[in-house]
């Protein structure tokens, strides 16, 4: 318009609302801007801290095992090199079952919810390992962040694994549900051999891990003998009041 020219009335009002719509629109790009770098940010959190209580822990115990190993042979004590020789080879094919783990993790992560990737975790696991598993589960009210989903999956994976080089079970059941007051309930049960009495001088590895993450999550864990034969795992978990989104958004949505 030109210089001279005043304004009127109403072309104030719609300039103040063209402006005001701008600016909510410049804010909105803002903070969609900031919320991808943050998500961004958390991912690679869980996924170094993923990598360090997996295979940085793997990688520094062959280490170790190597430098072992140079001081054996050098000894010319091969005896006690060959069994250093068995670790090393344990040690690096369980490096390689965690990073496969981790792998299938992170690719069920990019597409689905908590829900459907335990029931593709299952489906997996009992494809590969030709046990039957039965799943059970309900549909979540309450939103998990990706540390929070992702700790609850590898607990299933994990137990799913012990339930099958341990416990030699030949039927297992998966189920997760939500009590009404928001605490979500994951268990783990199989029909194998069991624990024995003494369930806390138990050391499996895998037991260990679950534990673990169930203290990351501020949740609690129990692994008990069932009555009827077998092992259960039972993971309690309350999530933050303040994590209430739509459970039926993707995590892959969110952060897109």
């Amino acid at each position: 318009m030109p210089a001279q020219e005043e304004l009127e009335p109403w072309q104030i009002q719609l300039l103040e609302a063209l402006a005001t719509h701008m600016g909510i629109a410049i804010g909105e790009t803002v903070r969609i801007e900031q919320s991808k770098r943050w998500s961004v940010y958390e991912e690679r959190t869980i996924l170094a801290r993923e990598l360090h209580d997996s295979l940085a822990q793997s990688l520094s115990y062959m280490r170790i095992q190597i430098c072992r190993l140079k001081m054996e042979l050098q000894a010319k004590r091969l005896s006690q090199a060959d069994v250093i020789l068995t670790s090393l080879d344990d040690a690096m094919a369980s490096a390689y079952n965690h990073l496969r783990e981790l792998l299938s993790t992170f690719r069920l992560k990019a597409e689905d919810d908590l829900v459907t990737a335990i029931e593709k975790s299952a489906a997996e696991f009992s494809l590969r390992a030709s046990i039957p598993v039965q799943t059970d589960l309900s549909p979540l009210t309450a939103h998990l962040n990706a540390n929070e989903e992702i700790n609850l999956l590898q607990i299933t994976r994990e137990a799913l694994a012990n339930a099958a080089l341990h416990a030699q079970a030949k039927n297992i059941d998966v189920q997760l549900e939500e009590s009404a007051d928001g605490t979500i309930v994951l268990t783990v049960a199989d029909d194998g051999v069991g624990l024995g009495e003494n369930i806390d001088k138990v050391g499996h590895h895998g037991m260990t891990i679950m534990r673990e993450r169930a203290r990351h999550l501020q949740a609690s864990i129990d692994i008990a003998n069932r009555p009827q034969g077998g092992t259960i795992v039972i993971i309690r978990f309350a999530p933050r009041p303040t994590q209430n989104l739509n459970p039926a958004t993707p995590l892959h949505e969110l952060h897109a």
